[in-house]
């Protein structure tokens, strides 16, 4: 799943996600209410609850701060199967190094994501997933 006001950085990241094979399927929306509200309906039982959030961190309304305050309010029996990669452009922030700090942000990355971004977040993810298993 992607959260990002910009359009743009949506397409790049959906090709990028696609090629790299990270995702089944890939959900996209350009703000952070229309995630929120996508996550807050999805059934108890439902498998498609998101394992991996792309989460743009400056965004108008909601920003990605408040969009992972709000996430974790959310009272969905799967929430914690799903991790977050932070997309910024600002990285070394102290509100982005506190964020990192949050079991299920696996990392900070500059948008747009590159090949090599995408690498690493696949191996970190899979690796999580190993271990949890």
């Amino acid at each position: 799943m992607i959260v990002d006001d910009n359009d743009i950085d949506i397409l790049i990241h959906e090709k990028i996600i696609a090629e790299s094979a990270i995702a089944e399927e890939t959900l996209s929306f350009n703000n952070a209410e229309k995630g929120l509200d996508y996550l807050s309906n999805i059934p108890n039982n439902d498998a498609t609850f998101p394992e991996l959030i792309f989460l743009d961190i400056n965004m108008p309304k909601i920003n990605g701060f408040d969009f992972i305050i709000r996430y974790n309010k959310l009272n969905h029996p799967q929430k914690n199967i799903c991790n977050f990669i932070v997309l910024s452009t600002y990285e070394n922030s102290e509100q982005v190094d506190k964020l990192l700090k949050q079991p299920n942000i696996l990392g900070c990355f500059p948008k747009p994501l590159s090949s090599t971004a995408i690498k690493s977040i696949v191996n970190k993810f899979y690796n999580i997933k190993k271990a949890a298993h």
